[in-house]
C-alpha cells in the first residue's frame, strides 16, 4: 500500500487510494461545502459502508480522535500527525502515517470533531438560540448582498385585484427583487494554537479537540448575545432600527404596575396582526418569563370533567388559531437584554443566519502547506432580521 496516499472503500466496494493537495480546501469553499462534504461527493464509498469516505481517508492518515482500547488504538499525538513517527534506530521518519496526508486533512478533520461534540449538547444556549433561526445561508466569502424584497401600490398585493388581460400580454408586475445597495460583512474572527515542541508529543487530537471546542462555545455565546440584542435595539452600523413596541397597560388599562401582565393583554398582543404573523417563539429574561407564567387571569385546568353527564355545550375556536405552545427562550442574564420586555417571532421568517464557509478553510489551506506548530482557524457567522413583520415588541412598562 502506497503511504504516500489515503484510502477508502468506493461504490464498487474495492479499496482505493488517493493523494489529497490543499487545494481541497479552496474547492471545497467554492462549491460553498465543507471538506467533509466535498470528498464525500468527490469519492463516494458504498452504501454498507459504516463510515463516510471522509473518516476512513482520517483513519488510514492516522487520524484518530479517541482512544479504542478494543482496537489497541490511541489518540494520535500532534507530533505523529505533523512530523510522523522517527524510527530511531534508521534515524529517519517511517510509519503506516504519512504526515502529508496527515497534515492536509487534520484542519478539516478537527472542525469536524467540533461539529460533531456540539451537535449532541442539546442544552447549549447557542443550540437552543439556532434552533429559532428560519433559514442559514452559506457564502463563499464574507461580503453578502441582501435581497431587497419590494411590492408596486402601498401594500403590495394587498392594495390591488388580480386584472384581467388579453391573450399573450404580459401580466402587471407586483413584486420585484433586487440587490440591495448597501453590502453587509461577515465578521471574520480567529482562534490560534501554538504547540510547543515538548508538548507535541504528549498533546493528543482529543485534547485539542475539546479545547478547540470549548473556545467556540464561548465565541458562539458571545456572538448570539450581540445578535440578539441587536435585533431588538437595532445595529447602526448594519443598518439595522430598532423594532417598534406595545404597551402592556395599552392593551389592557388595568395593568398599573411595571412588570405585570394580564391574560388579556397577553392574548390581545398574540392576537394583534395575526394576518401577517403567528407568533410561536418569545425572548425574554427570567422577570418576563415569571411574569408570563403569573400572569392575572391566567386560565386554570378546571377538575370539573367535561364527558361527565350534564346539560351544557363547548365551543372551539376556528378562527383565530393562535399558538397554543409558543416556545420561550429566556435570554441569559449578562446578554444585557433590555428589562420588562417580551420579543415575539414568527420562526420561519424571522432571523436569517449567514455562514462565511470560506473564512474556515483560507487558513488551513495556508497551514497544510508549511511545516510549523501552530495553526489558526477562521469563521465567520452573522444574524440578520430577515422580515420586520414577524417580530413583535411588548412592553412591561408604564
Amino acid at each position: 500500500m502506497d503511504k504516500t496516499k489515503v484510502s477508502f472503500i468506493d461504490a464498487e466496494g474495492l479499496r482505493q487510494q488517493v493523494s489529497l493537495a490543499p487545494e481541497v480546501y479552496k474547492a471545497a469553499a467554492e462549491k460553498n461545502m465543507t471538506v467533509r462534504q466535498y470528498i464525500n461527493h468527490a469519492y463516494p464509498t458504498t452504501m454498507e459502508s459504516k463510515h463516510d469516505t471522509f473518516v476512513q481517508m482520517c483513519a488510514s492518515a492516522g487520524l484518530h480522535f479517541r482512544p479504542d482500547k478494543n482496537m489497541g488504538v490511541n489518540s494520535a499525538p500532534l507530533k505523529v500527525i505533523l512530523d510522523g513517527p522517527i524510527n530511531h534506530e534508521a534515524g529517519a521518519i517511517t510509519s503506516n502515517v504519512n504526515p502529508v496526508q496527515s497534515r492536509i486533512l487534520f484542519p478539516a478533520a478537527i472542525l469536524e470533531y467540533i461539529e460533531g461534540e456540539m451537535a449532541v449538547d442539546r442544552t447549549s444556549v447557542v443550540t437552543a438560540f439556532d434552533r429559532t433561526v428560519a433559514m442559514t445561508t452559506t457564502v463563499p466569502n464574507a461580503r453578502v448582498e441582501q435581497p431587497v424584497i419590494s411590492y408596486s401600490g402601498k401594500d403590495g398585493p394587498e392594495d390591488a385585484r388580480s386584472q384581467v388581460t388579453s391573450q399573450l400580454a404580459r401580466p402587471p408586475a407586483m413584486l420585484s427583487i433586487t440587490a440591495s445597495d448597501v453590502t453587509k460583512k461577515i465578521p471574520t474572527k480567529s482562534i490560534g494554537i501554538l504547540v510547543s515542541d515538548e508538548a507535541m508529543q504528549s498533546t493528543t487530537l482529543d485534547l485539542v479537540g475539546l479545547a478547540l471546542r470549548r473556545q467556540m462555545e464561548v465565541e458562539g455565546y458571545a456572538t448570539a448575545a450581540e445578535a440578539l440584542v441587536d435585533m431588538l435595539s437595532g445595529d447602526v452600523d448594519n443598518g439595522q432600527s430598532a423594532l417598534a413596541q406595545t404597551k402592556a397597560n395599552t392593551l389592557d388599562t388595568t395593568i398599573v404596575a411595571a412588570g405585570t401582565l394580564t391574560q388579556t393583554a397577553w392574548v390581545t398582543w398574540l392576537y394583534t396582526n395575526l394576518h401577517q404573523r403567528r407568533i410561536d417563539w418569545v425572548f425574554t429574561d427570567l422577570a418576563g418569563a415569571l411574569a408570563i407564567e403569573n400572569r392575572t387571569g391566567k386560565p386554570n385546568i378546571s377538575t370539573d370533567d367535561p364527558n361527565s353527564p350534564r346539560i351544557d355545550t363547548l365551543f372551539n375556536v376556528a378562527y383565530p388559531q393562535l399558538v397554543k405552545n409558543v416556545q420561550m427562550f429566556i435570554v441569559p442574564a449578562d446578554w444585557g437584554w433590555t428589562a420588562n420586555t417580551i420579543m415575539g417571532i414568527q420562526r420561519d421568517s424571522a432571523i436569517h443566519k449567514f455562514v462565511n464557509s470560506s473564512a474556515s478553510y483560507s487558513a488551513m489551506e495556508r497551514f497544510a502547506l508549511q511545516k510549523g506548530s501552530g495553526l489558526r482557524f477562521d469563521f465567520g457567522t452573522m444574524y440578520e432580521r430577515m422580515f420586520d413583520d414577524a417580530f413583535s415588541v411588548l412592553s412591561l412598562t408604564v
